[in-house]
């Protein structure tokens, strides 16, 4: 099973739930596997020639696949985020 990383794209406390899916339209935050084992927490951005995955947080850079990318290393989308839930003390 694939651990998912402390995100930097939401704030303290915030919780995003996601709904499975392994696709989404441009512009929507996901739940993103790349290469396999890792799962980050990104807005997917889709172009003809790949996808960019963009951070929520802007002090991070976002990071390019062309569509042969997307195949070899690969980039699976594992969920759509449907609401985010705050954590109460």
């Amino acid at each position: 099973m694939a651990s998912m990383k402390p995100s930097q794209d939401l704030d303290a406390g915030l919780i995003p739930v996601v709904k499975q899916q392994v696709d989404c339209e441009s512009g929507y935050d996901c739940v993103v596997m790349v290469n396999g084992d890792d799962a980050t927490f990104k807005r997917v951005i889709k172009q003809d020639n790949g996808i960019i995955l963009k951070p929520l947080n802007n002090n991070y850079e976002p990071y390019s696949f062309s569509n042969e990318d997307l195949e070899k290393k690969p980039v699976r989308i594992l969920g759509k985020a449907v609401e985010v839930r705050r954590k109460l003390k």
